[in-house]
């Protein structure tokens, strides 16, 4: 049926962009290869525990049509988008995007390594400067797609300074943004409660998405 719709010149969208079009929550869309699922749990709750609104959708089981129109319009939306629901969109433009790492998956249906990772960068496509693309700045294939944004970025790294993003410093978790000529400490890497060097890029991409959205490091630390 796709194939002949392909022929036939019609649109083919994905349920993802066709709830974006209804909808006016912000949104935070969150893509990856693993660990999509926990930072979409995570950021939510560093959200609601911070005295905001947010809830999950997309992905992660609940259809973002499901929420459209379903929620307050201050509500912010944490959506896990897969590299299939990314590969169909055309104006999906979220508020703040991640894109946590690229590794070999799915390829029977994308067809080789490239179009796969060229799904996954479309969650920024249709970013501007008002839009912040959160990447992991220690995968080569997730960073690379700084030069196919015309977004803000931040980054978050276990193995680097950034000066833009979040980052280890001798086991201690710290951001860093432009123009403040300082960093701050958030937590050390040894009081995360979810274990695993996987976790901390993890709780590192969710502490970007919700300081875009003015959570404090304290609100993040005690989340």
């Amino acid at each position: 049926i796709i194939t002949e719709a392909e022929k036939r010149k019609i649109p083919i969208i994905s349920e993802l962009e066709f709830a974006w079009q209804h909808c006016k929550n912000p949104i935070i869309a969150i893509t990856g290869t693993n660990g999509k699922t926990t930072t979409t749990e995570l950021t939510a709750f560093i959200l609601n525990n911070s005295g905001k609104k947010a809830v999950t959708a997309g992905n992660i089981g609940t259809p973002l049509a499901n929420v459209v129109n379903n929620v307050a319009k201050e509500t912010i939306i944490v959506v896990e988008a897969s590299s299939y629901q990314l590969d169909r969109i055309t104006t999906f433009n979220p508020d703040v995007s991640i894109i946590l790492n690229i590794t070999a998956d799915h390829l029977a249906y994308h067809g080789d390594m490239n179009d796969y990772t060229k799904s996954k960068y479309k969650i920024s496509q249709n970013h501007s400067k008002k839009n912040l693309l959160i990447i992991n700045k220690d995968d080569d294939l997730t960073s690379a797609c700084s030069s196919y944004t015309k977004g803000d970025i931040a980054y978050f790294s276990m193995n680097r300074i950034v000066d833009r993003g979040i980052f280890n410093r001798g086991g201690t978790i710290c951001i860093r943004y432009p123009n403040q000529h300082k960093e701050e400490e958030i937590m050390l890497f040894k009081e995360i409660k979810i274990p695993g060097v996987h976790n901390a890029y993890n709780s590192m991409a969710a502490a970007l998405a919700a300081r875009a959205f003015e959570v404090t490091n304290e609100n993040i630390r005690d989340s």
